[in-house]
């Protein structure tokens, strides 16, 4: 596990999995209450932010939370994409 250097958010743990698959993408956690992938190559503006649940299923993920993410997403996809590359070692499909 690595931690997300390109920015931080208070209150969330941010990182990438050593070991992990397509598309690209970094975990987000709030302790005790959720954690989820957030696939910063596929958010958009006009989308929004595309992010699948670890746990629990339905998580309560604020709408400031969401907001807060993508803005920093967009502003960062560059610096997330080179961390992706240098950081993941990517499982290589069965």
């Amino acid at each position: 596990m690595a931690k997300v250097k390109s920015f931080k958010i208070d209150g969330l743990d941010l990182f990438f999995n050593s070991n992990d698959h397509r598309p690209e993408h970094f975990h987000a956690r709030k302790s005790g209450a959720w954690e989820i992938r957030v696939y910063f190559v596929l958010s958009s503006q006009e989308n929004g932010l595309i992010f699948d649940c670890k746990y629990p299923p339905n998580p309560q993920i604020s709408s400031k939370e969401k907001n807060t993410i993508l803005k920093l997403v967009l502003e960062n996809r560059s610096k997330l994409l080179d961390e992706w590359k240098q950081k993941v070692c990517i499982k290589e499909e069965q």
